[in-house]
């Protein structure tokens, strides 16, 4: 009788596109814990039809003893198509998309599965801010899509239920340049039980950020963000007193600063955004609130403080 295979605890899914360097660090880290990729992890790399011969650069490492499946798309199907594979090519009990430029930090498999396994959440964060417990458990209790804010779209800091993706169509959102966060937002909601784990620094400090970009900032993190929220709102998933409140955090905590900087002050950054139609946007979505005003002032008088003060402070 054919033994049954176990089903992994975790899919961790690589959509890559070139960054041949990126990968030849990841599977390098991933061969330090190459036992855990025998049974409880299971590692795919989707290759979007690179012009980097990636297909050698995982032959190598499978080689040297490390578990994983690689799968090319005969088309580059951007982004969004390239998450939408992975998450339905996933087979462990979670699934976990992780950015081709992001590196584990040692030991984070590990402590990822003692979290994950023989629990039955829908939704891990991997929280980027100190937090005042290592596992903050949320019951039936939507405050934590306003504690996790504007990294619901970080794909590399969120785990889910790979089951949950049955009761979902992501195809709808291809070309949103946000289709994992509908994945996020449906496991979570239609989940008793979500976590936020703060785990400290997850990955080495470089990554190919400078290199991100090349869409509408405004259009991608207000215009199709908050379309997202609102049709969970629409369909009975989340109260509209959670969207504002997610709302509001994401203006106070992360887009403040980009409108200072890029609407206000005009100051060059390393990302190439397009920023056409900006100020329509964010009179549409925050025009009516108060509060984005007031933060706006706040964040603008804390700068000008600060250029005031520095000749001072650097006289001490």
């Amino acid at each position: 009788m054919a033994q049954i295979e176990k089903q992994p605890v975790l899919s961790l899914c690589i959509p890559i596109y070139n960054r041949l360097a990126y990968l030849e660090r990841q599977l390098k880290r991933f061969l330090e814990d190459k036992d855990l990729f025998e049974e409880k992890i299971q590692l795919v790399i989707s290759d979007n039809c690179s012009t980097d011969d990636l297909r050698s650069c995982c032959e190598k490492y499978q080689a040297q003893g490390l578990k994983l499946v690689y799968h090319r798309n005969d088309t580059n199907l951007g982004p969004d198509g390239n998450f939408d594979w992975c998450f339905h090519h996933a087979d462990g009990k979670y699934v976990w998309l992780l950015g081709s430029d992001d590196i584990p930090v040692k030991g984070l498999l590990q402590r990822l599965l003692d979290i994950l396994e023989g629990k039955e959440y829908g939704l891990v964060h991997l929280s980027t801010s100190k937090r005042e417990s290592e596992l903050t458990e949320y019951c039936k209790d939507e405050s934590i899509v306003a504690d996790i804010g504007v990294w619901i779209t970080f794909m590399s800091a969120n785990i889910i239920r790979t089951q949950s993706l049955n009761s979902i169509n992501l195809k709808e959102n291809i070309g949103s340049f946000m289709i994992q966060v509908p994945a996020y937002l449906n496991a979570c909601l239609t989940s008793e039980t979500n976590a936020i784990a703060d785990m400290g620094q997850l990955f080495e400090k470089d990554s190919d950020a400078a290199n991100n970009g090349g869409y509408n900032l405004f259009r991608v993190f207000v215009e199709n963000l908050f379309g997202i929220y609102q049709r969970f709102v629409d369909n009975g998933l989340m109260a509209q007193s959670s969207f504002e409140k997610a709302k509001r955090a994401e203006y106070k905590n992360w887009l403040v600063n980009f409108v200072v900087n890029l609407l206000i002050l005009h100051r060059p950054q390393r990302k190439n955004f397009d920023l056409e139609g900006s100020w329509k946007i964010l009179r549409k979505h925050y025009g009516k609130y108060p509060y984005a005003y007031y933060y706006t002032c706040v964040n603008i008088a804390k700068r000008l403080a600060r250029t005031v003060l520095k000749p001072f402070s650097n006289k001490r």
